[in-house]
């Protein structure tokens, strides 16, 4: 039998067929019981990020990364190793894309967003192409409706292919690609993906949307061994647009998930990480030091940086690139930290008052919205910008003066025994 393989030189093995699941219901406009109606939302990331406006097509995902943050705010006992829960009801983006493209008057910062033209970043919270898109294709749903109105999109993944009918709804002009892959040595990777493509069938896809014309960013999310990502930007070179580099951060409050993580770890990695507020992080220090590594190696490629205490480090004003892409994308939200720490050396910010922001409540951005519907800051989008650069100065001027992961874990051991 005929040996195929990839661009790195390792044998392909077929991936064996998905096993099979229920056929799903069909579903009412209001969904079924437990099933995933918010596929669409502002996330409470837009005080520092100009991609906010979220989309997913599933909730849940089957590619089973070990770090995968979505999984550790399920609670303690959810797991990493979570698979598709079903596809999202998508009755509330066609609603909202009606509205936002008529003289409808709404309340609805989501819909006000749509309105101006902000794009969507699909894939947020799960994988927009996991396998299970092959049956269910939810996301070629998605793309249909919106590509009724050509609103742009930037979608991120891990998928290593499309199917015929994502690529007759795609246009470069106005789609672009995030694809995340963490290093280079599949044995390693795959000990923190249980089920994503192998990193050489990234790759290829990536030449792949590069060949067809389409704007493409490099994802290192998370950043963990920095020898991998340095390696793996020197392969990427001439094939993607930008690079994002965010380090790996550890949910302290979801034990099953920290325990997976700690013991995958190599022992002098552990040094390195301190606590920070809910989580453990690297060192400020460390991180700008990888930063610069992965700078040298991209000869070239402008790199964002995804960690809040080095955005100011991204070599274009938004992390993921999305104000390199084109005209398509140009209204991005601008207001945020990141936007104000990265003018260009010889510019001046323009006016805040002329940079264009929701005037719709945001208290519903965030995940403790019924709290947040009482605070004054959370109701205006300009108060949570303006107010979240105090919280961010103290929570990093706190890091290295609080305790290391290593400490952590031997206290908590200590008070457990």
């Amino acid at each position: 039998m005929a040996v195929d393989y990839n661009l790195l030189g390792e044998e392909i093995i077929p991936e064996p067929e998905p096993e099979p699941e229920p056929e799903p219901e069909a579903l009412s406009a209001e969904g079924a019981p437990g099933e995933y109606n918010s596929p669409m939302s502002l996330t409470s990331q837009f005080r520092f990020c100009g991609n906010p406006l979220r989309a997913d097509t599933y909730r849940g995902c089957s590619f089973g990364c070990k770090y995968c943050f979505a999984n550790a705010r399920t609670g303690p006992e959810a797991g990493m190793f979570q698979r598709a829960a079903g596809p999202a009801n998508l009755h509330s983006v066609e609603l909202a894309m009606k509205k936002a493209y008529s003289d409808e008057p709404s309340k609805d910062v989501v819909v006000e967003c749509l309105r101006r033209g902000v794009p969507i970043h699909l894939g947020g919270m799960s994988d927009p192409f996991q396998k299970r898109e092959r049956r269910e294709k939810n996301t070629v749903k998605f793309l249909q409706i919106t590509e009724q109105y050509k609103h742009p999109i930037l979608l991120s993944s891990k998928t290593d292919r499309l199917l015929p009918e994502h690529w007759e709804l795609l246009n470069p002009a106005r789609h672009a690609f995030q694809v995340s892959i963490i290093g280079t040595d599949a044995a390693w990777l795959h000990k923190w993906e249980t089920q994503t493509p192998s990193p050489a069938d990234r790759l290829a896809f990536i030449y792949e949307l590069n060949g067809k014309g389409f704007w493409v960013g490099l994802r290192i999310q998370p950043l963990i061994d920095i020898e991998q990502a340095v390696k793996l930007t020197r392969e990427v070179r001439g094939i993607v647009d930008y690079i994002t580099v965010e380090h790996l951060k550890m949910p302290m409050d979801n034990k099953k998930q920290r325990a997976v993580l700690v013991d995958l770890m190599e022992p002098q990695w552990k040094g390195l990480y301190v606590m920070v507020s809910r989580s453990a992080e690297m060192r400020t220090s460390v991180k700008a030091q990888n930063m610069e590594r992965i700078k040298e190696a991209a000869e070239g490629i402008p790199v964002g940086a995804g960690d809040n205490d080095l955005h100011h480090l991204s070599e274009s004003r938004c992390c993921c690139g999305i104000d390199t892409i084109g005209p398509a994308f140009d209204r991005w939200l601008k207001y945020n930290t990141t936007y104000f720490d990265t003018v260009p050396e010889g510019e001046n910010l323009p006016p805040k008052e002329k940079i264009w922001r929701p005037t719709n409540n945001v208290g519903g951005c965030f995940l403790n919205h019924k709290q947040a519907d009482t605070m004054q800051w959370a109701q205006n989008y300009s108060k949570a910008v303006d107010d979240f650069y105090a919280i961010l100065k103290e929570k990093y001027e706190r890091k290295n003066q609080q305790i290391s992961i290593e400490e952590f874990l031997a206290l908590e051991e200590e008070v457990g025994s």
